[in-house]
Order: structure tokens, then sequence, then C-alpha cells
């Protein structure tokens, strides 16, 4: 878990939505591993088994990138398939070795029925505010303008 807690990095809803701990529980045993660092014991697992990951995912990926050669060799490509598995591979072979790696995900999604209603509500209610309030402007306006205006009076001695 500390692993893949690091592989995401650090990102606590995306290491429990990856390995299906809940939330509050990777969240806990970061903190706990913040205040107090990781135990050894699962140092070490966890060491082992990154270690042996790696050795097998660069087997695979070896064999792939073979039979990619093969393929390219041949004139008979059909390598979508095999260059995805070599890309993802790599990439797990990387994050596994603690090569940095730099993604960046972004999440775009539309607004539900609800809220596109309270959001053209809200934009509605603002531009009538704001035609209620340009009008009241407009007729101050007029009146200043049509004020008839009174001449200074003056007095003869």
């Amino acid at each position: 878990m500390y692993f893949a807690l690091q592989a995401n990095d650090g990102n606590i809803k995306r290491t429990a939505r990856h390995t299906g701990v809940p939330i509050q529980t990777v969240r806990d045993w970061r903190n706990r591993w913040e205040n107090g660092g990781v135990p050894d014991e699962l140092l070490s697992t966890s060491l082992e088994i990154a270690t042996e990951f790696v050795e097998q995912a660069e087997r695979v990926r070896d064999k792939a990138l073979n039979r990619l050669e093969e393929q390219i060799d041949a004139n008979s490509l059909n390598g979508r398939e095999l260059t995805t598995a070599v890309g993802v591979l790599t990439d797990k072979i990387n994050i596994s070795k603690g090569i940095a790696t730099k993604r960046t995900e972004t999440v775009h999604t539309l607004p539900n029925r609800e809220q596109i209603i309270e959001l053209f509500s809200g934009f509605t209610k603002g531009v009538v505010f704001a035609a209620h309030a340009r009008e009241a402007e407009i007729i101050d306006a007029q009146v200043v303008e049509h004020s008839p205006r009174e001449l200074p009076q003056t007095t003869e001695a």
C-alpha cells in the first residue's frame, strides 16, 4: 500500500480507487507512516514484491519487444497491442523502480440537470437585476435632463 500511495504521488483518493482500500483507511495509514515511519516489515515485504514484479515485467516487456521486432522485420506489423503493452509495462517498471514520472490527470464532468437549472436561474436573476438597475439609472438621467433649470435671481438695489 505504501508503494501504491507513492506511485500515485500521495494522492489518497486515486490510491484508494486503484487498490480498492477505503479512502479513510489509506488516509489513516498515510498519517501513521508520516508520524511514525513505515514499519520495517512492510518495507521489506513491499520491496520483495516490487523487485519480483519488476523482474517479471521486464521479462514480459522484453518478449513483447522481440515480437514487435519480428513483426517489423516481416512487414506484418499489427503492433497496437504490443506497443500498448510495452508502454504500460515500461511505465509500471519505472514507477516500481522509483524513476520519476510526471502525469497530469484532467477530468472534465458536465453539470447535471439540476446544476444547469441552478446556473441558468442564477444567471437569469443576475441579468434581470442588472437590467432593472440600468433602467433606474436611465430614468434618473432622463429626470435630470428634463428638469427645468432655475436661473439665479438677482436683486436690484
